[in-house]
């Protein structure tokens, strides 16, 4: 504690419950923190959630699995539409009068869709061979492939239906439950 509290400028900054909530459920982590960062966290939280009735589960050469890929457009509906791939890009540029109206409907939602891909609701920790077979697939195949994972915390995809931005901010505050602690 000594040592962490020396520092000086951010990293003597203790954030309470909620400033560490905020932080945990919608900061783009994926674009933060390196791979192996957000492995050891989803692996220190899914070692948690086990009890002494749970087998034990080494988790080795993982790695991370967003549920909703960032290539998105195929299979990931906005608000029941398929938006064009383009149009999911960090940069786009419109060419015309309708490609400009319907990206100014959908712009901040597009971007807010692309923050929330890369937050740690959207992210999960799997074998790189599962990853690679799941690549950029819909939701349904997702969840049908995360089934060979032995990891309590891709159970939470069992019951659901579809995945979107709201899932993804209810799976964070469930992992922050488990952080918080």
């Amino acid at each position: 504690r000594k040592v962490l509290t020396a520092g000086s400028g951010a990293t003597r900054e203790w954030p309470n419950d909620q400033e560490f909530e905020r932080h945990w459920c919608s900061s783009p982590m994926y674009n933060v923190l390196q791979s192996g960062q957000i492995v050891t966290i989803l692996k220190i939280i899914e070692d948690k959630t086990r009890t002494s009735k749970t087998e034990v589960v080494t988790i080795t050469h993982a790695s991370v699995e967003h549920i909703m890929p960032r290539e998105w457009s195929d299979h990931y509906p906005l608000d029941g539409e398929f938006v064009p791939k383009e149009m999911t890009e960090e940069w786009f540029y419109p060419q015309n009068e309708a490609m400009i109206s319907k990206w100014q409907q959908i712009k901040e939602k597009v971007q807010s869709r692309n923050r929330a891909i890369h937050c740690l609701g959207n992210l999960t920790v799997v074998t790189q061979p599962l990853n690679a077979a799941m690549k950029n697939g819909p939701f349904k195949n997702k969840k049908a492939a995360l089934r060979n994972s032995l990891l309590l915390m891709n159970r939470y995809f069992d019951g659901l239906e579809t995945w979107v931005e709201t899932e993804m901010e209810r799976r964070a505050r469930v992992l922050f439950e488990t952080a918080k602690e």
